[in-house]
């Protein structure tokens, strides 16, 4: 079962959750946004976030940093 100790965190249609905290990244903002969701949802709103809070350009470099980012959920008991 997904909620036993370290198992990875699926959504109702079994595609694996992943995770990006803002406070992991230096900031002049001190941003504590935490997005969660499938690996597509989290990259395209962090991609965004990145560009419209915080001034980013949309460069190769940041999308393979944001992707770097990308942790995945596991349930803790």
């Amino acid at each position: 079962m997904d909620q036993q100790k370290g198992k990875k965190k699926s959504d109702k249609n079994g595609k694996a959750r992943v995770f990006v905290d803002c406070r992991n990244m230096p900031s002049e903002n001190d941003c504590s946004l935490y997005i969660s969701g499938t690996k597509k949802e989290v990259f395209r709103t962090a991609l965004s976030h990145a560009i419209d809070e915080h001034g980013h350009k949309d460069t190769p470099e940041l999308r393979k940093q944001i992707k770097a980012m990308l942790k995945q959920e596991t349930f803790k008991k």
